[in-house]
């Protein structure tokens, strides 16, 4: 999809950029003043009382569908309180900490360029793709795993085009050593997410599609992110089957879940999200 030409079909000739920060503001319920008397301002007034109007006519959805990923999933499933920039100095310093431990027992030295990739998380980012499940990207595949045909068409559209992106976005640089690392792919978190969601659907043929989904999301969060939590979350949710009608399944997640949701809060809330996930579960969204 082309962000700007369908902005610019629109006749708005504003950095796509500025127009999604718009349109989180406008979702979050935040004024918009900020963006223009700011020093300097990101637009003019009359630009931002025209994209509030297009706004409120849901004509900006689209803006969305190519943001950055981890923004996107942390307004569905806010577990931290973290912002972009501090999550990233996080992951990189806790990738740090972990290759100094491996340093230390095995007496080796850091690859050339680990951590020193342009964004930040890149070299983490190609490491974890790949890694990921080998997948038949196909009709016949997916419905292989078990997924339907209406839902298989548009799982492999979107992959397609994610697809392009995450090759488009990968760097390869020949120096003193050869290194990759994958630059400003939006997007990173869903392309990790479907091939999880995928194979979590050939594993488990009658568990709910929405509940897979959501297991695959949060999954591809916390490896993305070195979360331990957020990757539990997920991982757990299938290991333990939470969707099947008898209790004590979903009783076993929570208890295996305490460990990282400290507060007991924090545990009835999250308990509170997956059944309501669980409850809207229809006989339709049944995988096979």
């Amino acid at each position: 999809m082309d962000v700007k030409q369908k902005l610019l079909d629109l006749k708005i000739r504003t950095d796509p950029e500025i127009v999604r920060e718009v349109v989180l503001r406008l979702n979050k319920g935040q004024a918009l003043f900020s963006m223009y008397t700011s020093d300097p301002p990101k637009l003019a007034k009359s630009t931002a009382v025209i994209l509030r109007k297009k706004f409120k006519e849901g004509l900006l959805g689209f803006v969305l569908q190519e943001i950055e990923s981890v923004e996107t999933i942390d307004l569905a499933y806010p577990f931290t309180r973290e912002s972009h920039e501090e999550r990233e100095k996080r992951v990189t310093a806790k990738e740090g900490e972990d290759f100094q431990e491996i340093e230390e027992a095995l007496r080796i030295k850091p690859p050339i360029g680990f951590l020193k990739d342009r964004d930040g998380l890149g070299v983490h980012r190609m490491r974890v793709i790949d890694e990921l499940p080998s997948i038949s990207w196909s009709i016949k595949g997916l419905e292989d795993a078990n997924i339907p045909k209406d839902k298989a068409l548009i799982l492999l559209s979107e992959y397609d085009g994610l697809h392009l992106k995450r090759v488009s976005a990968e760097i390869s640089e020949y120096g003193d050593g050869y290194k990759r690392w994958l630059q400003d792919f939006r997007g990173v978190d869903r392309y990790v997410a479907l091939h999880y969601l995928v194979g979590f659907c050939a594993d488990y043929k009658d568990a709910p599609f929405d509940v897979l989904e959501k297991a695959a999301i949060l999954q591809s969060k916390g490896l993305l992110e070195l979360d331990m939590r957020l990757r539990a979350a997920g991982e757990d949710i299938v290991r333990y089957e939470v969707w099947r009608l008898e209790p004590e399944y979903m009783k076993a997640y929570l208890t295996a879940i305490k460990r990282y949701y400290g507060t007991k809060r924090q545990q009835e809330k999250w308990e509170t999200e997956l059944r309501v996930l669980l409850d809207k579960a229809s006989v339709k969204e049944v995988v096979g």
